[in-house]
């Protein structure tokens, strides 16, 4: 009797349909993290070459007063003037960059495509531990698990129905009804004759010639084939969610190590400026903390957008908020 199994299908596909739709959202979240962070990351990219073309100025100035002097060499002040032409260019290619980018991301929030967005992020990271068996259980239970469970059912089903084809079939057929015919059309219905028939057959091969015995091998097989493949989709899930967690862990380590590292270097920067203005450093070590300095800050933004994206990669699979520490529900409408 496949109708309680029907029955228990039909309930998990709608379930099915609840829990897809909240992923749906997620990869919307994720999606709009994306977007957002290619505009922040270029705006703030934007912001410290804009402080570079000012500090290479000031420094520019303040050396070719003092090559009056011979206090400073000629080609550290071409240098300066060099390292602030290039910082005007890549200024102005980014700020090309950060409208395309702004009007995609407004387009995308259902905002004016013409408004200029200006972001801005937190410097700090929620503090998020996630376990890996508890996400891992969540991804199984409150998720994934629902997909597999209708891959069995419906595997059920359908062999039910196939080897339940393969034996004795019997039809019954019942048919009643009645009939006139009049001159008039008041007259159709004063004298019917009825007419009654009810009809079995049964069906039942008597020779299959091991047709049917490789029909069910074949179904067996099939059936054991879909069951491997649901557990091997079930371990392929988990190691998804055990190597997203994983990487989310990496990626708020790295950001705390990154943040740091550019809070050094920035005042190792100012400290080589100020040994530049007195004459103490050149300008190639001026270059060096400034390249180091910006390259630090870049790779901060990037690892952040990148956390971010797996953090809701992870709600995604588990559909549970480990900021808030609740499952994630559909909102009434």
């Amino acid at each position: 009797n496949p109708y309680p199994d029907e029955r228990r299908l039909n309930q998990l596909q709608l379930e099915q349909t609840s829990l897809r739709y909240l992923r749906s959202l997620e990869s919307v979240s994720a999606q709009a993290t994306q977007l957002f962070f290619g505009v922040f990351s270029s705006q703030e990219r934007l912001r410290i070459e804009r402080q570079n073309i000012a500090n290479f100025d000031t420094l520019y100035k303040i050396s070719k007063e003092r090559l009056a002097y011979n206090r400073v060499a000629e080609s550290d002040v071409l240098q300066l003037e060099i390292n602030k032409l290039q910082a005007a260019f890549q200024a102005s290619q980014l700020e090309r960059t950060i409208l395309i980018a702004n009007r995609e991301l407004a387009i995308f929030l259902g905002l004016d495509p013409d408004q200029y967005l200006v972001l801005s992020v937190a410097d700090s990271l929620p503090e998020v531990n996630i376990a890996l068996d508890d996400a891992v259980a969540r991804a199984l239970a409150g998720n994934r698990d629902v997909d597999f469970e209708i891959r069995r059912l419906q595997q059920d089903i359908n062999y039910e129905r196939a080897t339940g084809n393969l034996g004795p079939v019997a039809n019954i057929s019942v048919s009643l009804g009645a009939n006139g015919a009049a001159p008039r059309v008041q007259d159709l219905y004063s004298d019917l004759s009825q007419s009654q028939s009810v009809g079995l057959t049964l069906q039942m091969p008597l020779i299959t010639w091991g047709v049917n015995r490789n029909k069910f091998k074949l179904l067996e097989a099939e059936r054991t084939i879909e069951s491997i493949s649901i557990e091997q989709d079930q371990a392929e899930l988990e190691k998804s969610i055990m190597q997203e967690v994983s990487q989310l862990g990496d990626a708020q380590r790295e950001y705390n190590l990154l943040k740091r590292s550019f809070e050094l270097a920035d005042t190792r920067y100012k400290i080589i400026e100020d040994q530049f203005l007195a004459g103490i450093a050149d300008i190639a070590e001026l270059n060096r903390t400034t390249l180091q300095r910006y390259q630090l800050r870049r790779r901060q933004i990037n690892i952040l957008g990148s956390y971010w994206a797996k953090y809701y990669t992870v709600r995604a699979l588990t559909l549970f908020d480990y900021v808030n520490n609740q499952p994630l529900a559909i909102a009434p409408f």
